[in-house]
Parts: structure tokens; sequence; C-alpha cells
């Protein structure tokens, strides 16, 4: 019977086990036994429990044993030493001691779709729980709701699709008008007038009127304000003015500051060439802080360049990169004779938008009026080589006439001939410029046309004697 402590021999199942050790296990022979080859257990060796003994360069439990004396410098590790690691292509080698790469996180997870969370078993449940993050601990009914309320959090937006409101509002304005008709009828419901007034505007696309009509006034009786300026468009359309411009006073009653409107009414009096209530209108759309350009144009057509100026001003203090009222602006101040002012906004157009070939054609033109001819050329050299307008053109033809250059201006004049045949000015220009012939006769021409022309007639009732010879002639005594 083996002793307390010791191994049993081997195929002996008596006695008591070896009592379990909290320290490493030193190996002791039993008796003198001659020494072995290291590194071997004896044939009858005993296992003790006890501490196995330390290196002694290990020190005690808290460190390395420090030795005498100051502590020596800190320097830098040797070449030599490396640091046993795993090759990255495998097996084990001999690397530098440094950082490892990057590590790969993983492939994105695929959520698991509502439908296999509500109907998956136990084990699928679980591994839905724990491939998410998820505690899968717990009734499969609370397992199961961390799971959705993880799906309803994270899952992706629904794809959008686009009803039978939307189809009917693109097809009205891109596709077959009875199409879109037939999917607004689809959609009217009894208290919403936004059908009707689709509705309508597809039969108003048709050329069906009278339906139009009827489908807009069922959605002003609804409460749709809006819905007057869309029967008032129709009866622009049917020619109706007077019927759509009662329409547009009523809406605007019911809504002053209604821009569209106060535009429809601007449309509405210069279709039918009321000046006075195109700018009445264009003034109130500015007073309520929107369209000072428009009304610098209806300004500038009907020759107010002054008042056009001044709106134009206005609009550039809120739009100071707009090429084109920078452009307008120096057209009104070069009607009023403002030329240095003229030039500086042109050129702030130009500086916005150099690829405009109006606004250099401008500023050549204002450069040509201040004395300052060869940046003239240049730049209606520029605004020839983006667009080759006639307008430029006789332009740039008449700077080179004025140069004293008729060649070139004969050139430019027949380039506009090119562009635009029987053009009246570059027809009229390129005559005026054009080389005067020179008698091919000699000097004496003329005066031989002079002696013919003062020579009497020749008498038809007498006959005339014929006169002597200039060598037979006497001389006079």
């Amino acid at each position: 019977m083996a002793a307390e402590g010791e191994a049993r021999p081997r195929g002996d199942c008596r006695g008591p086990r070896p009592p379990s050790a909290g320290g490493p296990v030193a190996v002791d022979p039993e008796g003198a036994q001659p020494p072995r080859a290291p590194r071997g257990l004896p044939r009858r060796a005993v296992l003790r429990a006890g501490p196995l003994p330390r290196p002694e360069g290990e020190g005690g439990p808290r460190g390395a044993v420090e030795g005498e004396g100051a502590a020596a410098a800190r320097r830098p590790v040797p070449r030599g030493v490396r640091v046993l690691r795993d090759v990255r292509g495998g097996g084990p080698g001999l690397r530098g001691v440094r950082d490892p790469g990057p590590v790969h996180r993983g492939d994105a997870v695929t959520l698991p779709s509502a439908a296999e969370v509500e109907h998956a078993e136990w084990p699928a449940l679980k591994a839905f729980a724990a491939d998410l993050g998820l505690n899968p601990k717990g009734r499969s009914g609370l397992v199961r709701q961390r799971v959705l309320d993880h799906l309803r959090e994270h899952a992706a937006p629904s794809e959008w699709r686009a009803g039978k409101a939307e189809q009917a509002a693109l097809l009205t304005r891109i596709g077959p008008a009875d199409l879109a008709a037939t999917l607004w009828e689809s959609t009217i419901t009894l208290d919403a007038p936004a059908p009707w007034v689709g509705l309508g505007t597809a039969y108003l696309k048709a050329d069906r009127f009278e339906e139009a009509l009827k489908c807009y006034d069922r959605a002003i009786s609804m409460g749709d304000s809006g819905a007057r300026l869309h029967k008032a468009q129709a009866l622009m359309r049917s020619g109706r003015s007077d019927a759509a411009f009662a329409e547009i006073e009523d809406a605007l009653g019911e809504s002053p500051g209604n821009v569209r409107g106060w535009a429809m009414r601007a449309a509405l009096a210069e279709a039918g060439g009321d000046a006075q209530e195109t700018i009445a209108s264009h003034r109130r759309i500015a007073d309520l802080g929107h369209g000072r350009l428009g009304l610098a144009k209806i300004l500038m057509r009907a020759g107010e360049f002054m008042e056009a100026e001044r709106a134009l001003s206005a609009h550039l203090t809120s739009h100071p990169d707009d090429a084109v009222a920078w452009n307008n602006r120096g057209v009104c101040l070069a009607k009023r004779g403002i030329w240095k002012d003229a030039v500086e906004a042109f050129r702030r157009a130009v500086a916005v938008d150099p690829r405009d070939a109006g606004a250099q054609n401008n500023l050549a033109v204002a450069l040509d009026a201040t004395g300052r001819g060869e940046e003239a050329l240049r730049r209606i050299a520029a605004a020839r080589r983006i667009a080759e307008d006639p307008r430029i053109l006789l332009n740039e033809a008449a700077l080179r006439e004025r140069k004293g250059a008729p060649a070139a201006a004969r050139e430019v004049y027949a380039r506009v001939l090119e562009v635009a045949p029987e053009h009246p000015e570059a027809v009229a220009g390129k005559r005026r410029v054009a080389p005067r012939a020179r008698s091919a006769t000699g000097r004496k021409g003329p005066a031989r046309k002079r002696a013919k022309r003062k020579a009497p007639a020749a008498r038809t009732s007498k006959p005339r004697p014929k006169a002597a010879s200039r060598r037979t002639r006497r001389p006079h005594r």
C-alpha cells in the first residue's frame, strides 16, 4: 500500500489517492538510484507536492533582485535581441520587436428579418442574439423581444414606392393626359380637394376646358383657394381673359401676399398690352421681397432706366454675384450716359461670368465711348470668340472702320453676311468700305468726255462744207 502523498504502483487500485497540491509538483526519486539522463523520470518516481525551485535570476515575487551600486543608464535593446513570434505566412520565425499589423474585424453581419426572428426555434434564436451581440440568456420570449427591438432600431429604411397620387402627378407633367386623369379619378376622396385640382390639370393638358373648370370649381367649393389661380389659367387658355382677371382678383382678395397671383396678374396684363398694370403688379411683387430683377426688366422695356437702376441696385445688395443684374445695371447707366459707372458694372458682370458674350460686347461699347479703343477691340474680339452674333460682328466692324482699318472691317462685314445674309447694316457697311476702282483710259479720259459733251450737235437742215486741212490753211495776216 502506498504511503500518503506517494504514487501507487501501476495497476494498483488500492489505497487512498494522493491529496491535491496547491503548488507545482517536484520529482523526488525513491531510494538511492543511479543517475539517469536529464528530463527523464525514474521508473519508480514519486510525485510530491511542493514549490519548484526558481532560477536565481528571477529573484523574489515582486521582481528581479537589484544589485549593488547605482543603476546604470537605460540603453537601447541590443540588435541581436529578438522575440519568437509567428510569421504571418505560418510557422514560427524570428521577427523584430514591433507592433502587429491591423487585424481584420470580420465581415458585416446581415440582420435577420423580423419574420425569421418570430418563427425561429430556440437554438436559432440564441444564435441570432449572440451574432448581434445581445444577451442570449433568459426566456425565449425575452430573447425574441431583444432581437426584435434591435432590428427595429437598426433596420434599414424601407424602400419608397410611388403611390397612385404620385404617379398621377408625374404623368400630368410628362405623360399622357388621359392616363393621368384615370389615375387622378382613382385617388378622389370626399374631403380632399387636391385630387380634383390634379384631375382638372390633366383635363387642361388634354384641352378639355369645360371638364377642367368643373374640377376646379369642385376644389374651390371644398375650400382650396389656390384652385382659383388654376381656374384663371384655364380661363386664359380658353380665351376668356376678363373672367380670368376676375378670378385672380378674387384670389388676391383672399390672399394679398400671394406672389403667384400677382405674377399671373402681371402676365395677363402684359398679354393684354396694359403696361401700367404690368408695372404695378411687378412693383407689388418687389414690395413682397421677390422679383426685383423682373421689375427692372419691365421698367427697362418701358424706358424707365432710372427706376430700373434703383431696382437693380436693391437686387444686387442681396445677390452680389448675379451677372445678369450687373449687365442690366450697366445698360441702364449707359442709356443715361453715365459711361464710367457703366464700364464698372460691365466689368463686374464679366468678372462673374467671363463666358457671357453679351457682357463682353457691352463692355467693349462702353470702353469705346470712354475713348479706350484698343481695349474695346480686345473685348469685342473676346466676345466674337465666344459667339459670332451679328450684333457683335457689326460692332467689331464699326470699331475697326473707326480705327482706320477698312480691310479688316470688310472681312468682318463679309462674315456678317455669311451669318445673316442680306443684313441691311452689313450690306451698307461693306459698300461703304469697298475699295474705289480707278479709270482704265488714263488722265485724258475725263477731258475727252467733257469735250465730247461740249461739242455742238450737227445740223440736219443744211449740209456743212468740208473744212480745209490744217496744213493747207493759210496763216492769218
